[in-house]
């Protein structure tokens, strides 16, 4: 797992915006269905899904909602950095000079976002979800100074899941033996579970609307596979083979 992975996921969602109040496609990823009022703030939930995509979401250590709590995390965790900042670090905002009530000696955590560059003049480059002039929000690019800066988490991405081990591979023998099997035809039943997992960890259909878990392997189905065979390093053939359930069953873990 590279940083850079992550910004290009991050990159990818650009120009994604939520619909009245706050309802998009990463809060019902994270809340495991459809939301929506002022409460469900999504910047941090962004993070946690481009973390998941790819993967990655150990790195992130808790699953959360709140910028405060996230922070925390990396901060009991040794991970946490409030100078030198790095592209792929997760960055934390304020807006106000309150101190944090969730981090020592440092400002409020009021908005996260992930670097993108550290530019030479005092500012930084980030991709940043419920963002923007909509009262909903959007994922944009934003140039930030560093007056803004409360800290940032520096995720250990040489610790990243993403290359699954043996030991996963073989805790979830017994259930991939059940359900595997090597054609891009499989049972009804073996489609609703890759549905139903590729549903949840965030992937769509080629229609752009999230996976209906019906047990049929149609053109939607087969785009969400290859979707994450892609940012997986799968082979991208769209068949759900034995690579495939590996992956999908640990992260479903």
């Amino acid at each position: 797992m590279t940083a850079n992975k992550i910004i290009e996921t991050a990159e990818s969602q650009i120009g994604t915006k939520a619909t009245n109040v706050k309802r998009c496609k990463y809060n019902t990823w994270f809340y495991s269905t459809e939301v929506s009022g002022p409460n469900y703030d999504w910047c941090e939930v962004f993070v946690q899904w481009v973390f998941n995509q790819v993967g990655a979401r150990n790195l992130l250590g808790v699953k959360t909602a709140n910028c405060g709590e996230q922070g925390k995390w990396f901060y009991e965790n040794g991970e946490l950095v409030k100078s030198g900042y790095k592209p792929g670090d997760v960055v934390f905002f304020h807006w106000t000079d309150d101190k944090s009530n969730w981090v020592p000696n440092v400002y409020s955590l009021d908005h996260v976002g992930i670097i993108e560059k550290v530019n030479g003049d005092g500012t930084i480059t980030t991709i940043e979800g419920n963002t923007g002039s909509s009262s909903n929000g959007e994922v944009l690019r934003q140039k930030r100074s560093l007056n803004v800066v409360s800290c940032a988490g520096r995720p250990a991405y040489s610790k990243s899941t993403d290359k699954y081990s043996m030991d996963k591979w073989y805790t979830t023998k017994i259930t991939m033996e059940r359900i595997w099997k090597t054609s891009t035809k499989n049972t009804e039943g073996q489609v609703k579970t890759a549905q139903r997992i590729l549903r949840e960890c965030g992937y769509e259909g080629k229609d752009g609307k999230e996976l209906v878990i019906d047990g049929v392997f149609g053109n939607n189905t087969e785009y969400a596979v290859k979707s994450y065979q892609k940012n997986h390093n799968l082979t991208v053939d769209g068949i759900v083979g034995t690579p495939d359930w590996k992956a999908l069953l640990c992260e479903y873990k």
